[in-house]
């Protein structure tokens, strides 16, 4: 019989196998989760809900993925609240030419690519696997870098239908980043864990990306307005407005962090699993 290590140093355990397994910890460990980290302990809700936060918060690539699509909402929100002023305040486009673009633009571009971003990690092996969630990180940030590519000069052309065309292709590629990196923060997370992966992904997505976007959008516009005399609301708008398309870079660069601590997780179990066939032939030889 197994011998049964304490609550405390199992949980330690299961912690360092969830980091250097890049979140797949073995199915008996899965399926028993609770014991693992408690022991026979029947602990309190709050307890128990710190604790789970705590494991997901060794799961480096969950943490990045998660900060990242909060950053792709932040530019979702930004641009639709900001959308219609930004066309008649900074580009002099009629109301109703601006409603009219505006309403093809924010409600085809994300849609077409969240179903274009879906077929494609379907298309390249889904998100099963270590390759295969890696190979979908790798095109997420690809198509991240496509959206920042069109976005960024969206904030300083004049032309209302040259901008409605990068808006377009900026929320297209940003829209396809969404399908791939939701299903691997998902897949990355013990089974026993989702739930509340998720419930903890729906706080970020709302504190750091809805909610963050128009505040702090908002604060800036306000900021110039009052501080430069020569800035009136076009000004702020353009300035806010730029602040908005240019926080997808954050979304880019938390992807490309996801993919590296991916690859070091994977190099540490090797390495760890190296040691433990070494350490297992010297006990033979014994």
């Amino acid at each position: 019989m197994a011998p049964t290590l304490p609550p405390t140093l199992a949980k330690d355990v299961l912690l360092a196998r969830i980091d250097s397994n890049y979140g797949e910890i073995a199915s008996d460990t899965d399926n028993d989760l609770d014991a693992r980290l408690f022991g026979r302990d029947k602990p309190s809700v709050l307890r128990m809900m710190a604790t789970y936060v705590n494991v997901l918060v060794k799961i480096p690539v969950y943490i990045f993925l998660v900060f990242a699509l909060a950053a792709c909402y932040f530019v979702v929100t930004g641009v639709q609240f900001w959308g219609t002023a930004y066309l008649t305040t900074v580009l002099h486009a009629p109301q109703a030419k601006a409603n009219l673009l505006f309403i093809i633009t924010s409600a085809t571009g994300p849609t077409t690519g969240v179903f274009f971003g879906g077929w494609l990690i379907d298309q390249n092996g889904g998100y099963k696997g270590f390759k295969n969630r890696n190979k979908t990180m790798r095109t997420c940030a690809y198509l991240g870098g496509l959206s920042c590519l069109f976005g960024f000069p969206s904030t300083v052309v004049t032309n209302v239908y040259l901008f409605a065309v990068l808006l377009w292709l900026m929320l297209f590629f940003g829209g396809a980043v969404l399908p791939g990196c939701t299903g691997v923060a998902v897949s990355v997370v013990p089974r026993q864990l989702r739930p509340v992966s998720l419930s903890v992904s729906l706080i970020v997505f709302n504190l750091f990306g809805y909610s963050l976007s128009l505040i702090l959008s908002g604060a800036m516009m306000q900021v110039f307005n009052d501080t430069l005399p020569d800035c009136d609301y076009a000004c702020s708008l353009k300035i806010g407005f730029r602040l908005i398309v240019f926080w997808g870079l954050w979304s880019l660069l938390l992807l490309i962090a996801a993919i590296v601590s991916s690859h070091r997780s994977r190099l540490h179990s090797k390495r760890g699993s190296l040691k433990q066939s070494i350490h297992n032939l010297k006990n033979l030889e014994v």
